[in-house]
């Protein structure tokens, strides 16, 4: 009887040990949360309102992100994004990467935009494109942090931006997108080998008791 149970259990753990690693071919969906912007009302910049989840991608609203300067002082136009990123049980986040474009008119001016993304308070140096005496479209201008090194759950993400203008000239952003990629957690060795153990002590006492 004893052989038996045990059989059972090794055969249990490791059952469950399988299904738990296959969930890696399995969809697994974070959960945005906790999402503000800075400006309070979104009267400009993002938009949190518009901003939607689609899987793992996070679509930022920009309504209206836009600056005119009209050929006196420059004009600038700041906003900031919070939010909390958790990855579902049995997963960890890898990397989580932020894009945006835009469109500009700098035939008579000066245009810029910047962006910066930390992840708990860290994260990579300001990025941005500059634009001179010319018009069309700019971006994707992104940053990514890279956290497959970690065991990271639960990332507290803030994304900051800047929209600069200077003599006639205008910049808009038109789309920003937030993307976290996963990894499962990997079983625990330990699961495997007690699982193991078990059949082959269940193995032995059956040809003891023969």
């Amino acid at each position: 009887m004893r052989g038996k149970g045990s059989a059972r259990l090794g055969l249990g753990l490791l059952a469950l040990a399988i299904v738990f690693s296959t969930t890696v071919a399995h969809a697994a969906t974070v959960t945005f949360s906790g999402i503000s912007a800075t400006d309070g009302n979104d009267a400009a910049g993002f938009d949190v309102s518009a901003t939607a989840a689609v899987g793992n991608t996070l679509n930022l609203g920009v309504l209206p992100f836009s600056i005119t300067s009209a050929g006196g002082l420059p004009v600038t136009m700041s906003d900031a994004l919070l939010l909390t990123v958790t990855a579902p049980a049995g997963w960890k986040i890898a990397s989580l990467t932020y894009a945006e474009s835009g469109t500009y008119d700098a035939s008579g001016g000066f245009v810029a935009a910047t962006t910066q993304m930390l992840v708990n308070g860290a994260g990579p140096a300001p990025g941005g494109t500059t634009h001179f005496g010319s018009f069309g479209g700019w971006g994707p201008l992104g940053q990514m942090v890279d956290l497959s090194a970690g065991t990271v759950t639960n990332a507290t993400v803030s994304i900051s931006n800047q929209l600069f203008a200077a003599n006639v000239a205008t910049v808009s952003k038109s789309s920003a997108t937030l993307v976290a990629a996963l990894v499962a957690v990997p079983v625990p060795p330990a699961f495997w080998m007690m699982g193991g153990a078990l059949v082959a002590l269940a193995a032995v006492r059956r040809r003891v008791a023969q």
